[in-house]
């Protein structure tokens, strides 16, 4: 759908709410001409996925030191352990309990 959108007339791109996360995630979708000529990155960072059968859980992991380089070097730095989510925070979410990880 959104290649057939966004072959047909001036539309550039594309946002729709996320039934994964309950709507309360965006995706966007861009050409990459659209993201060539206006986008530049800013922060870089890598996330850790937990997965179980039924549920799966996205959480922080390191840093880019240099995100306007990173197209030749990446330099990764881990994050303090406060932005890092416990191991039995992680473990309740796979099981079910939505609790809030970060306040």
């Amino acid at each position: 759908y959104t290649n057939l959108v966004l072959s047909k007339g001036n539309i550039h791109g594309v946002a729709y709410p996320s039934v994964r996360t309950k709507y309360q995630g965006q995706n966007i979708v861009l050409p990459p001409w659209v993201v060539d000529r206006y986008l530049y990155i800013d922060v870089l960072a890598m996330q850790r996925l937990y997965k179980n059968k039924m549920r799966s859980v996205v959480g922080n992991g390191k840093n880019c030191l240099n995100p306007s380089d990173c197209l030749e070097n990446l330099v990764w730095s881990d994050l303090p352990p406060e932005l890092i989510a416990p191991k039995e925070h992680i473990i309740n979410s796979l099981n079910g309990n939505d609790e809030i990880l970060f306040k």
